[in-house]
């Protein structure tokens, strides 16, 4: 009983020795540092790796955004897929004038009056009363 235990007390020590010593071992995190580049908000080609002055336009030179590592995304061939959604680009309306169409808000050009977004068809809901065709 006494080897035994002599044993265990051995071993622990042991193994608690060899958790210590871990001096060939460098824990620290090392982080991948970009170096600072500066570039001309005016002008994206210019790149500079110290403030300055743009040569081409003479703004003062700011720090550039890191870039974030691009990971390629993987889609997975048996993943299935659902259509997108197919929007009905917006259009406007006068709302005395309802012949009068644009794809942008504007005034309307018979009487001056400010264009309304026009409701989708499809968001229109359909009178009760009225008969519905096939």
């Amino acid at each position: 009983m006494k080897k035994i235990k002599l044993a265990i007390l051995l071993l622990a020590s042991f193994s608690f020795a060899q958790s210590q010593d871990m001096k060939g071992m460098d824990m620290t995190k090392k982080e991948q540092t970009q170096p600072v580049t500066y570039t001309c908000p005016m002008h994206p080609e210019i790149h500079a790796t110290k403030p300055g002055n743009c040569p081409k336009c003479g703004m003062k030179l700011v720090k550039e955004k890191p870039k974030a590592p691009a990971t390629p995304v993987v889609k997975k061939k048996d993943e299935m897929q659902m259509p997108k959604e197919i929007t009905a680009p917006t259009t406007y309306t006068c709302p005395m004038h309802p012949e009068i169409h644009a794809i942008q808000p504007g005034n309307c050009p018979k009487c001056g009056m400010k264009l309304i977004k026009e409701k989708p068809k499809a968001a229109m809901p359909q009178k009760q009363d009225e008969m519905q065709m096939p």
